[in-house]
Protein backbone atom coordinates (compact mmCIF):
# COMPACT_ATOMS: atom_id res chain seq x y z
CA UNK A 1 0.00 0.00 0.00
CA UNK A 2 1.33 3.43 -0.91
CA UNK A 3 0.79 6.45 1.31
CA UNK A 4 -0.51 8.61 -1.51
CA UNK A 5 -3.25 6.21 -2.57
CA UNK A 6 -6.69 7.77 -2.41
CA UNK A 7 -8.76 4.67 -1.58
CA UNK A 8 -7.78 2.24 1.16
CA UNK A 9 -8.67 -1.40 1.39
CA UNK A 10 -12.06 -1.86 3.07
CA UNK A 11 -10.57 -3.68 6.07
CA UNK A 12 -8.04 -0.90 6.69
CA UNK A 13 -10.71 1.74 6.16
CA UNK A 14 -12.93 0.03 8.76
CA UNK A 15 -9.99 -0.27 11.14
CA UNK A 16 -9.17 3.44 10.86
CA UNK A 17 -12.82 4.41 11.36
CA UNK A 18 -13.10 2.18 14.43
CA UNK A 19 -9.81 3.60 15.75
CA UNK A 20 -11.17 7.15 15.39
CA UNK A 21 -14.46 6.28 17.06
CA UNK A 22 -12.64 4.61 19.96
CA UNK A 23 -10.41 7.65 20.32
CA UNK A 24 -13.44 9.94 20.49
CA UNK A 25 -15.11 7.70 23.08
CA UNK A 26 -11.93 7.58 25.19
CA UNK A 27 -11.74 11.40 25.14
CA UNK A 28 -15.39 11.64 26.22
CA UNK A 29 -14.92 9.14 29.05
CA UNK A 30 -11.72 10.89 30.21
CA UNK A 31 -13.62 14.18 30.39
CA UNK A 32 -16.36 12.59 32.49
CA UNK A 33 -13.75 10.85 34.66
CA UNK A 34 -11.92 14.14 35.29
CA UNK A 35 -15.13 15.80 36.49
CA UNK A 36 -15.99 12.87 38.74
CA UNK A 37 -12.43 12.67 40.09
CA UNK A 38 -12.46 16.33 41.12
CA UNK A 39 -15.75 15.83 43.01
CA UNK A 40 -14.35 12.63 44.56
CA UNK A 41 -11.19 14.42 45.79
CA UNK A 42 -13.18 17.19 47.45
CA UNK A 43 -15.35 14.73 49.36
CA UNK A 44 -12.34 12.51 50.15
CA UNK A 45 -10.48 15.49 51.65
CA UNK A 46 -13.50 16.17 53.86
CA UNK A 47 -13.92 12.52 54.95
CA UNK A 48 -10.26 11.67 55.59
CA UNK A 49 -9.83 13.77 58.77
CA UNK A 50 -13.05 12.30 60.17
CA UNK A 51 -11.94 8.73 59.43
CA UNK A 52 -8.47 9.35 60.91
CA UNK A 53 -10.01 10.78 64.07
CA UNK A 54 -12.37 7.77 64.34
CA UNK A 55 -9.46 5.41 63.74
CA UNK A 56 -7.54 6.97 66.62
CA UNK A 57 -10.61 6.21 68.80
CA UNK A 58 -10.56 2.55 67.59
CA UNK A 59 -13.55 2.95 65.28
CA UNK A 60 -12.48 1.35 62.00
CA UNK A 61 -15.34 2.27 59.66
CA UNK A 62 -18.48 4.32 59.00
CA UNK A 63 -21.61 2.82 57.48
CA UNK A 64 -24.64 4.19 55.66
CA UNK A 65 -27.56 2.35 54.09
CA UNK A 66 -25.60 1.88 50.86
CA UNK A 67 -21.90 2.06 51.66
CA UNK A 68 -19.25 1.08 54.16
CA UNK A 69 -16.25 3.41 54.34
CA UNK A 70 -13.03 2.30 56.01
CA UNK A 71 -9.58 3.79 56.28
CA UNK A 72 -7.45 1.31 54.31
CA UNK A 73 -4.10 2.73 55.36
CA UNK A 74 -3.35 5.28 58.05
CA UNK A 75 -1.34 8.20 56.72
CA UNK A 76 2.26 8.71 57.78
CA UNK A 77 5.32 10.66 56.76
CA UNK A 78 7.83 8.85 54.61
CA UNK A 79 11.43 9.87 54.07
CA UNK A 80 12.76 9.61 50.53
CA UNK A 81 16.38 9.92 49.46
CA UNK A 82 17.62 11.31 46.19
CA UNK A 83 20.20 8.66 45.41
CA UNK A 84 21.47 10.03 42.12
CA UNK A 85 21.97 13.51 43.57
CA UNK A 86 23.76 11.99 46.59
CA UNK A 87 25.94 9.88 44.29
CA UNK A 88 26.93 12.87 42.16
CA UNK A 89 27.72 14.89 45.27
CA UNK A 90 29.87 12.07 46.65
CA UNK A 91 31.86 11.91 43.39
CA UNK A 92 33.21 15.37 44.19
CA UNK A 93 34.66 14.14 47.48
CA UNK A 94 36.58 11.01 46.47
CA UNK A 95 39.94 10.44 44.77
CA UNK A 96 40.27 9.83 41.02
CA UNK A 97 40.58 6.03 41.21
CA UNK A 98 37.44 5.67 43.35
CA UNK A 99 35.65 8.16 41.09
CA UNK A 100 36.51 6.04 38.03
CA UNK A 101 35.25 2.85 39.72
CA UNK A 102 32.02 4.54 40.78
CA UNK A 103 31.41 5.89 37.28
CA UNK A 104 31.92 2.38 35.86
CA UNK A 105 29.34 1.06 38.34
CA UNK A 106 26.96 3.83 37.27
CA UNK A 107 27.46 2.85 33.61
CA UNK A 108 26.71 -0.80 34.44
CA UNK A 109 23.41 0.10 36.11
CA UNK A 110 22.27 2.26 33.20
CA UNK A 111 19.10 1.00 31.57
CA UNK A 112 17.52 1.77 28.24
CA UNK A 113 13.77 2.07 27.93
CA UNK A 114 12.00 1.60 24.63
CA UNK A 115 9.41 4.31 24.04
CA UNK A 116 6.83 3.20 21.50
CA UNK A 117 5.51 5.58 18.90
CA UNK A 118 2.08 7.05 19.37
CA UNK A 119 -0.70 7.39 16.84
CA UNK A 120 -2.84 10.51 16.63
CA UNK A 121 -6.35 10.45 15.29
CA UNK A 122 -8.61 13.36 14.44
CA UNK A 123 -12.15 13.49 13.25
CA UNK A 124 -12.55 14.75 9.73
CA UNK A 125 -14.93 17.44 10.97
CA UNK A 126 -12.05 18.94 13.00
CA UNK A 127 -10.16 19.61 9.79
CA UNK A 128 -13.14 20.96 7.88
CA UNK A 129 -11.61 24.41 7.27
CA UNK A 130 -8.38 22.90 6.01
CA UNK A 131 -10.35 20.57 3.76
CA UNK A 132 -12.52 23.38 2.35
CA UNK A 133 -9.47 25.58 1.72
CA UNK A 134 -7.59 22.79 -0.05
CA UNK A 135 -10.65 22.08 -2.26
CA UNK A 136 -10.87 25.75 -3.21
CA UNK A 137 -7.18 25.83 -4.02
CA UNK A 138 -7.48 22.64 -6.10
CA UNK A 139 -10.42 24.14 -8.00
CA UNK A 140 -8.46 27.31 -8.68
CA UNK A 141 -5.52 25.34 -10.02
CA UNK A 142 -7.73 23.07 -12.10
CA UNK A 143 -10.12 25.58 -13.69
CA UNK A 144 -8.98 29.19 -13.33
CA UNK A 145 -5.29 28.84 -14.25
CA UNK A 146 -6.04 27.07 -17.57
CA UNK A 147 -8.48 29.87 -18.44
CA UNK A 148 -5.70 32.43 -18.07
CA UNK A 149 -3.43 30.27 -20.23
CA UNK A 150 -6.16 29.90 -22.92
CA UNK A 151 -6.84 33.64 -22.80
CA UNK A 152 -3.16 34.35 -23.36
CA UNK A 153 -3.04 31.94 -26.32
CA UNK A 154 -6.17 33.60 -27.82
CA UNK A 155 -4.57 37.02 -27.44
CA UNK A 156 -1.46 35.78 -29.29
CA UNK A 157 -3.62 34.31 -32.08
CA UNK A 158 -5.63 37.54 -32.36
CA UNK A 159 -2.37 39.45 -32.66
CA UNK A 160 -1.23 37.18 -35.51
CA UNK A 161 -4.61 37.54 -37.21
CA UNK A 162 -4.37 41.35 -37.05
CA UNK A 163 -0.90 41.22 -38.58
CA UNK A 164 -2.17 39.00 -41.40
CA UNK A 165 -5.23 41.17 -42.09
CA UNK A 166 -3.67 44.54 -41.64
Amino acid sequence: MKLNEKKLEPSIDMMINEFGELSNEIDRVKSVLNKLSSKYKVIENQLRPLLEQLHSNDIKSMKTDKYLVTLKRVGYERVNYKYKQSFEESLKKVNEQTKRVLKEILQQTETVTNVVSSIGVQSISENILKKVFSKLLRGYRKYVKPLFRLNKELDNLNGLLRKMVG
